[in-house]
């Protein structure tokens, strides 16, 4: 951490900038930009070189940060004093960002199904959880599990997997048209796939080979 030449100054303690208020002002700074709706911050500001002797500034101290700076984790903050004597310096900080996420309410096995009980919500840092997080339990409820999760762990979006409503060699309904001049029949799944997804799926009666999407489970809409 170096001021610009000419920063520096001689005298009485009076005439120099206090350390912990160059450390305030960027505490206040990251504190105060940080997103704060439903969550906790926390900030961690390093410490100046105590040899670092800077004029007091005749004016109140100006805070920034770099481009590209991040919301969380290790960042930097700029320190700045215009008048009289200009000087400017960069503390390094850490900042942590906590908030309510859904996890495991006990140990979760890959594959399983994830239903009531099975998930709450808890506080965690979300700047460690770099796979993404839920916030809402229900968007978890009904999912399949990429991989076992041990109780208290948080779930992400990767490791989660919409549940198959319909699987390959299984008789599924397929529906053809809309509104009154809608028709059903029966067919055979030659793949498997989720909602919205979609399948090849054989008509039982014609035994021709169509796609289709999923709509419901056992159930794929195709166009006629």
């Amino acid at each position: 951490m170096v001021a610009p030449a000419g920063a520096a100054a001689q005298g009485s303690v009076n005439e120099l900038q206090p350390h912990e208020s160059i450390r305030q002002a960027a505490e206040m700074h990251l504190l105060e930009s940080r997103p704060r709706a439903g969550q906790r911050i926390a900030v961690e500001v390093g410490s100046l070189d105590p040899r670092l002797r800077l004029a007091r500034c005749g004016a109140p101290l100006e805070t920034f940060e770099p481009p590209g700076t991040r919301t969380a984790g290790r960042v930097s903050v700029g320190v700045r004093c215009t008048s009289p004597r200009p000087w400017k310096l960069y503390l390094p900080a850490t900042v942590q960002l906590f908030a309510p996420v859904v996890v495991a309410a006990r140990p979760l096995l890959r594959g399983g199904e994830i239903g009531n009980g099975d998930v709450v919500l808890a506080e965690r840092e979300i700047g460690s959880l770099t796979s993404g997080y839920l916030d809402d339990p229900s968007q978890a409820l009904g999912m399949k599990l990429r991989r076992t999760v041990a109780a208290g762990d948080a779930l992400s979006p990767r490791g989660l997997a919409p549940p198959l409503w319909v699987r390959r060699g299984e008789r599924i309904v397929l529906v053809a048209g809309s509104g009154e001049f809608e028709v059903r029949m029966s067919g055979t799944a030659l793949s498997e796939g989720a909602r919205d997804q979609t399948v090849r799926v054989k008509n039982t009666r014609s035994n021709r080979i169509v796609e289709g999407v999923v709509e419901s489970p056992g159930v794929v809409r195709v166009r006629m």
